[in-house]
């Protein structure tokens, strides 16, 4: 690439994950985004109202056409359009699009199709990547910036940039670090790469682990499971599905928690009670102190709010 030519760019994005990312590209002037790919919008609420999507109304923001295909696969609509030149560009960046990229697009760059990964890979390959860091109690996580092939995470790797994680990291306060640390990255990345500075490592497959997709039994709580082991699940699962068990014939969503200094031992596993105002939950290993809930149909409240209000549930088992 010749020193002053800019970088001709698609990016290919949904979540807010990607926000940053497209940020950092359009702030960059060696790069020009001559098109944002993104998915459908979704009606929303009540009223069904379509909602666009957060990389969507930041492309519109910047004037920069958007494409919105169903099904990325079916190209064929975008790449005859004389309007868009689709086959033109240097590379094509995905984050968080939400959509297998095919052969089809993957060959269309002059350079590469790059993607911003978060986690260290070849660990936690998948869509759960955050939220496996924390149920796993890692002290570090990361990005990678990696080429994309057909198959999931398995590209090389261009660059990683890594963060610590706090005691009581969540998945929303780790999403954000991790979104950030990516973004910080790819554009020197991308820039160093196709100006032939950086040379990209395979990854090492003995080390892979692979995440399945989050689903909304993944919160449910499983009270034989120890108290760390909870912890951990509550701040995995807070921005979705939430760390759940019923009370009665509700699901009532543990929101925060600590794991309690005292032992219990007269307790029964999932027995809910409370000790010096406190309102508790006896674990198969250990005790949860239940710091803030929620009941179906309720808004959040402390647990000492619980305890004045709902003395005819203690002593009730969660299920």
């Amino acid at each position: 690439m010749k020193n002053k030519q800019t970088i001709k760019t698609i990016f290919m994005g949904t979540a807010d994950f990607a926000i940053p990312s497209l940020k950092s590209i359009l702030n960059d002037s060696r790069f020009d985004v001559v098109a944002v790919f993104t998915q459908p919008d979704k009606p929303i609420g009540r009223s069904s109202k379509l909602q666009e999507t957060p990389i969507k109304k930041l492309a519109i923001k910047n004037g920069i056409p958007v494409y919105q295909p169903e099904n990325i696969s079916d190209f064929s609509s975008y790449s005859s359009n004389n309007k868009f030149p689709i086959l033109d560009v240097d590379v094509i960046i995905v984050v968080s699009y939400a959509q297998i990229i095919p052969k089809t697009i993957l060959d269309i760059p002059k350079y590469a199709c790059i993607n911003v990964h978060g986690s260290l890979l070849p660990k936690y390959r998948g869509s759960s990547c955050i939220q496996a860091s924390i149920l796993n109690g890692d002290n570090e996580s990361g990005a990678t910036i990696m080429l994309m092939d057909e198959k999931m995470d398995t590209g090389d790797v261009l660059r990683q940039a890594k963060t610590d994680l706090s005691p009581k990291e969540t998945t929303a306060s780790l999403f954000n670090k991790i979104s950030q640390i990516g973004a910080d990255i790819l554009p020197s990345t991308v820039f160093d790469f196709v100006s032939g500075n950086i040379k990209p490592e395979p990854q090492d497959n003995s080390k892979k682990s692979i995440v399945k997709k989050t689903i909304k039994e993944n919160g449910r709580i499983d009270w034989s499971m120890s108290a760390n082991h909870i912890e951990k699940q509550i701040r995995a699962m807070t921005t979705w599905p939430g760390a759940w068990t019923k009370l009665d014939a509700k699901i009532l969503k543990i929101l925060e928690a600590d794991i309690a200094s005292e032992e219990f031992p007269k307790k029964n596993i999932a027995e809910l009670f409370t000790e010096n105002k406190n309102l508790y939950v006896k674990c198969g290993k250990g005790t949860l102190l239940l710091k803030l809930i929620q009941i179906e149909g309720k808004k959040a409240i402390k647990g000492v709010d619980f305890i004045n209000g709902n003395k005819n549930l203690l002593g009730t088992s969660l299920k």
